[in-house]
């Protein structure tokens, strides 16, 4: 959307939502070792008729503005993020809670194009956040965190 010359707008809203029709899961706490054999055994949980274990709101945006300077364009822009709770078969210790990523940059270039410099921030409100959260061994709760705040300047070039 372009409601005045040189601003830009983008918006986008999701909402999903699921139940699984036949899904057999492992049932972690049935795991037996057969002392003759060594051989290991587990047991399975019918999660038929259950939701889907999916954020279900999500929210994506940017908006940017072009200033002409001289025979440059120098364009501010930011775009920003919102996804729902992500909830887990392993309990609410394993959900991820909801979050907002904002990033933003300030990009110079020749109005006829072919190169641009531009300084950058990526998650610019420091926000903490795991991508995943999961078990291995009893007890051992691991997480993979998000990427934290984040800096820089690129410079590209076309040929």
């Amino acid at each position: 959307m372009q409601p005045m010359p040189r601003l830009r707008f983008t918006q986008a809203v999701g909402f999903k939502r699921g139940r699984y029709e036949r899904f057999a899961d492992i049932d972690p706490t049935t795991l037996r070792q057969d002392p003759a054999t060594l051989l290991f055994s587990v047991g399975t949980v019918d999660r038929a008729g259950q939701p889907l274990p999916i954020a279900n709101w999500s929210y994506h945006g940017s908006a940017a503005y072009t200033q002409p300077v001289g025979r440059f364009a120098l364009e501010a822009a930011a775009d920003y993020s919102y996804r729902d709770v992500l909830p887990s078969f392993l309990g609410p210790a394993f959900a991820l809670p909801e979050r907002w990523i904002a990033n933003a940059t300030l990009t110079l270039s020749p109005a006829g194009g072919g190169w641009s410099i531009g300084v950058y921030g990526r998650n610019i409100f420091d926000t903490g956040y795991d991508l995943t959260r999961n078990y291995f061994l009893p007890n051992a709760r691991i997480a993979s965190p998000g990427r934290p705040a984040s800096y820089g300047v690129r410079v590209t070039a076309s040929f």
